[in-house]
């Protein structure tokens, strides 16, 4: 095929050419500036939450770790970094070609070519970005030093799906297509590599339908990313400024569709999977009026414990900025969100957990299913955290002492005793599970007299109704 008259420039790389099914691969070498220079990660601040596939960089790791390493060891070696080109908009729809050699005999020379991509195409770094990273502050350091010492020839690997890209093969869509591969191959990468924290893998998995529920949440702003914690682990630290996290919203969309666990607790492989089971289950939920799409947002953030954790935001100046951007708190700001977050159960990720597994539970139970009905619930729950009733505090008279939190404060997140405090709680809001075997859970659990629970629930059966 002709490219000579087209009027991108090129870059042109010897290649070893293989497949992995859909995916097709290039090994190459390319020199160290090449690396440090050109190839790039993901610029978080421009993708869309769904887009951002990179781990979050430990520079720390970086500086302390892997540049000592490179700068010390006469005897260093990286594997490959692996790559893949994305353009910068769907206008671009052609990036790449590959030219295999022959021999004499006119015969391909296994798999060996000249690789060709448009300039302008960025080269993303999709896996091994911390050694990425490292390259480029060692080509840094040895620049401005004006070191010789530079004799290093980077591994890559660029990677394409199903040919996208490809000069002569022009696809609409291109750039999102691209990003959706790229975030799955991360996945796979370090489900079968180094692991990846679950907050992570939440964020770029999509074999499991909860996770693309839990993201699509997010994508689609029905929730607002800003105070949703995704990056630096699972659990909310004292002084962060987020409300919550993805994994509590995750636990919230898989509660709210529990009844369908069979169906829905199975790995999707393809799109059209994924595709039928949000049709059928995100944007529809059988047998319910208000679907999970728009059910946990609302839960989420119409309620009490989210408003108010925006107000004491505003009332300490403090500014969330979009992660992966790390949250710049003074210390006198940080003291107040740790007051803040050591005084509610509602600002932890167990204390979450219960109060929306709780508010799904009694909403869920009432004969009518519709938004009447979950704004009802979701005042009434509003009220009584806004009374106290899932307190932090470590009195005698707190059934969640010794359950969600012992007398030093620190919180347990283990399953058992966040649904049984679930349980709890929905008794108050109104359920009417049986409260013999949830007193008889309470006394196999704790140290605490059942009375405490019995009295719990008498104190808010005022509160139920309004």
């Amino acid at each position: 095929m002709k490219i000579a008259n087209l009027s991108h420039t090129f870059i042109e790389y010897h290649a070893l050419r293989g497949t992995y099914g859909r995916v097709t691969y290039f090994v190459t070498r390319i020199t160290l500036r090449d690396a440090a220079e050109n190839l790039v990660l993901a610029p978080q601040d421009t993708l869309s939450f769904s887009e951002r596939i990179q781990r979050v960089v430990n520079i720390r790791r970086v500086e302390k770790e892997i540049v000592p390493y490179l700068e010390n060891n006469d005897l260093r070696f990286f594997n490959a970094i692996v790559c893949i080109l994305l353009p910068d908009s769907d206008r671009v729809t052609e990036f790449w070609n590959f030219e295999e050699y022959k021999d004499a005999n006119d015969n391909p020379i296994g798999g060996l070519g000249k690789l060709r991509i448009v300039k302008e195409v960025g080269r993303i770094v999709l896996d091994g970005q911390h050694r990425f990273v490292a390259l480029q502050q060692y080509w840094k350091n040895k620049r401005d030093a004006a070191s010789k010492d530079t004799k290093i020839d980077v591994a890559v690997v660029f990677v394409v799906v199903d040919n996208l890209g490809r000069i002569g093969s022009p696809t609409p869509g291109l750039r999102g297509k691209t990003i959706e591969a790229g975030r799955n191959l991360f996945a796979v990468l370090n489900k079968t590599a180094r692991s990846v924290d679950k907050a992570t893998l939440l964020l770029i998995d999509d074999s499991d339908i909860f996770n693309v529920m839990t993201r699509s949440l997010l994508e689609e702003t029905r929730i607002d990313e800003l105070y949703v914690k995704w990056t630096s682990g699972e659990n909310l630290q004292p002084k962060d400024g987020y409300f919550s996290t993805l994994n509590v919203i995750k636990d919230a969309v898989s509660f709210y569709l529990r009844d369908h666990s069979e169906i829905l607790d199975v790995e999707c492989g393809t799109d059209e999977e994924r595709h039928d089971l949000l049709q059928k289950y995100y944007l529809k939920t059988p047998g319910i009026e208000v679907p999970v799409c728009e059910a946990v947002p609302f839960i989420f953030q119409k309620t009490g414990p989210y408003k108010s954790w925006l107000k004491h935001l505003k009332q300490l100046r403090v500014s969330v900025t979009l992660q992966p951007e790390p949250l710049k708190i003074d210390r006198t700001q940080g003291k107040n969100l740790e007051t803040l977050r050591n005084a509610e159960l509602c600002y932890t990720v167990a204390g979450q957990k219960a109060f929306f597994r709780a508010t799904i539970e009694v909403f869920k139970a009432q004969p009518r299913r519709d938004i009447r009905t979950l704004e009802a619930v979701c005042r009434t729950a509003s009220s009584l955290v806004e009374k106290g009733f899932l307190s932090r505090e470590r009195d005698a008279n707190n059934p969640f002492l010794g359950l969600l939190f012992d007398n030093q404060g620190r919180m347990s997140w283990a399953e058992t005793p966040v649904d049984l405090g679930r349980q709890i709680f929905a008794v108050a809001l109104g359920s009417h599970a049986d409260r013999r075997a949830i007193l008889q859970d309470y006394r196999s659990q704790t140290d605490n007299d059942e009375a405490v629970v019995v009295e719990y629930w008498k104190r808010a059966s005022p509160t139920i109704g309004q």
